[in-house]
């Protein structure tokens, strides 16, 4: 019997010993009676240095028991326990203790088993650092299987489709978003992927409360094993606030290059006007009255100043203009033109201003902001063809960086707003990125030149400023100047009148320099016959050789 015993122990005590788990039993105060190989080995001691010392010191290198210990709990109890620790190495563990009892069913001791669970755990903290990262995601992200069907999605997918997860996973795609959009735009694509591709692009999405939305797309297969390709995983970026900002690039360099082409244009020919309409005026002014052919020569006159004011507005729009700024006071000048906009606009249409208090002083042209609101005044105008409301506003505004990164024209300070709002027809997306290019307008033909608009936004740049539009069709349009803010005392001085006599020349000396030959020739004429010694020269070379 004995030997029988002495078997069976040697049998228990080798399959012990071939497990990785520490397994130890201990008396009632903790102190080891007997450990198998992993437990020996976890320690680097031998057996009988383990045998008779208690547990907390072997493994803890402490002198008392670790606090919650499931073993202590399993003595107490009478029932298995388990527990995690940490041990002074940084391992973590999980034990877990079953009480011993004799023939008398005394608890005379208890069982140890350990795991060594600290890559688990790593594993653990892993994992929620993903799925931290996963569901703290502003992309949309989502996994399906080759049936289409939602097998994981994070939380930015369910705020755009406006779904609780419930509802998401295990239904197919078409379920979810509908079965057109899917159909049209969504399958072809992830059809590729499941062909074993990565597939990217962009699609235009309309979600349930965000409305359109310029998403870009990226699909990626996912394999398993013998099975081959089982699903894809998709990430989809929202680019709607990015595509604007790219659009508003590629509007400015648009306008700048337009702006360019105009102003060298406008300067070739503005040159050609001023012989043109400058000869015109000699000779009116040295004909008399019943000269046969002097209504011709006053026709062709009022068609060279015509075509001169065309020019000027060209110039103006390409900011080559020459101002005369002053520190002014903005409510000022638009109270002076309010009274001309009533006659302006008509009866039918109702005027109001909103002029702020304590208003920042702006340094301006007041001849060339007048321009701006007459010009967005008869914009309006012709906007409500019905009558309407026209409301003026000014504002003092403060923008910080983090506005201005969203519009590519903006820059941090100080600025004076003026908008003006009206309740006409409004304008769609389409119209908006046009309406201040030279010639482009939605009037029909022989009604306007299409100047209106580019010459404020050229003036408007010319000020270092910038113009701002909202609208949409049937909802009016809101114009919106900002001008940067003046940190001076205003300017009180009154202009001086001089008299054309006092311009009179007296025999003094000019230097007058000009490449345009024919201007040249006019302009020493004028000189000339107004009492003035003129030298001329057509560049500075000849100027300082004089």
């Amino acid at each position: 019997m004995e030997k029988v015993i002495k078997s069976t122990e040697q049998v228990i005590g080798a399959v012990l010993d071939s497990l990785s788990e520490i397994i130890t039993y201990q008396d009632i105060e903790h102190r080891v009676l007997w450990a198998n190989r992993a437990a020996v080995e976890s320690v680097d001691l031998a057996l009988e240095q383990l045998v008779g010392r208690h547990c907390y010191e072997i493994w803890h290198q402490s002198e008392e028991l670790c606090m919650g210990c499931p073993l202590e709990k399993a003595i107490k109890t009478g029932k298995p326990q388990e527990g995690e620790i940490t041990t002074p190495d940084g391992r973590e563990w999980r034990i877990r203790g079953y009480p011993v009892r004799d023939v008398n069913n005394n608890i005379v001791g208890v069982t140890e088993v350990m795991w060594d669970i600290t890559e688990h755990k790593q594993a653990e903290e892993e994992l929620r650092k993903y799925m931290k990262a996963f569901e703290g995601s502003e992309d949309l992200i989502f996994a399906v299987d080759r049936q289409y069907v939602y097998l994981v999605v994070n939380g930015a997918f369910l705020k755009y489709w406006c779904r609780p997860r419930n509802q998401v996973i295990g239904r197919t795609i078409a379920e979810v978003i509908g079965e057109d959009l899917f159909e049209s735009k969504v399958k072809p694509n992830i059809d590729r992927c499941l062909q074993g591709k990565s597939v990217r692009g962009d699609l235009e999405i309309e979600y349930p409360k965000l409305g359109k939305r310029h998403m870009r797309f990226s699909y990626f297969p996912t394999k398993s094993g013998d099975e081959g390709i089982t699903g894809l995983v998709a990430i989809v970026r929202d680019i709607t606030e990015r595509k604007r900002l790219e659009d508003q690039l590629r509007q400015t360099a648009k306008m700048e290059a337009i702006g360019q082409l105009a102003g060298g244009v406008a300067h070739d020919f503005n040159n050609l006007l001023t012989i043109i309409t400058g000869y015109t005026e000699l000779l009116l002014h040295h004909l008399d009255e019943s000269f046969l052919y002097r209504k011709d020569l006053e026709e062709i006159k009022k068609a060279g100043d015509q075509a001169t004011s065309l020019v000027r507005r060209l110039l103006a729009f390409s900011r080559r203009q020459v101002l005369q700024p002053k520190v002014l006071d903005l409510n000022i000048v638009i109270s002076g033109t309010a009274k001309m906009l009533r006659r302006l606009i008509g009866e039918d249409i109702e005027l109001e201003t909103f002029l702020a208090t304590q208003l920042a002083p702006v340094k301006v042209d007041p001849t060339q902001i007048e321009q701006i609101i007459i010009n967005l005044a008869v914009n309006a105008r012709d906007a409500m063809p019905q009558g309407g409301k026209l409301t003026l506003r000014t504002e003092n505004v403060t923008l910080d960086e983090d506005f201005c990164r969203w519009i590519p024209e903006l820059r941090p300070g100080r600025f004076v707003c003026l908008s003006i709002e009206d309740t006409g027809v409004g304008m769609d997306k389409e119209i908006i990125q046009h309406i201040f290019e030279p010639f482009f307008t939605t009037k029909g033909p022989g009604v306007g030149t299409g100047l209106g608009l580019s010459v404020v936004y050229g003036i408007v740049k010319q000020h270092e400023g910038w113009i701002d539009v909202s609208s949409k069709p049937g909802q009016g349009s809101t114009f919106k100047v900002y001008l940067p803010a003046f940190s001076v005392k205003l300017d009180d001085k009154t202009e001086e009148r001089i008299s054309l006599q006092e311009f009179q020349g007296r025999g003094e000396r000019i230097l007058l320099v000009e490449d345009e030959k024919g201007v040249l020739e006019f302009t020493k004429r004028v000189l000339g016959e107004n009492g003035y010694t003129v030298s001329s020269a057509t560049n500075a070379k000849e100027a300082l050789d004089i």
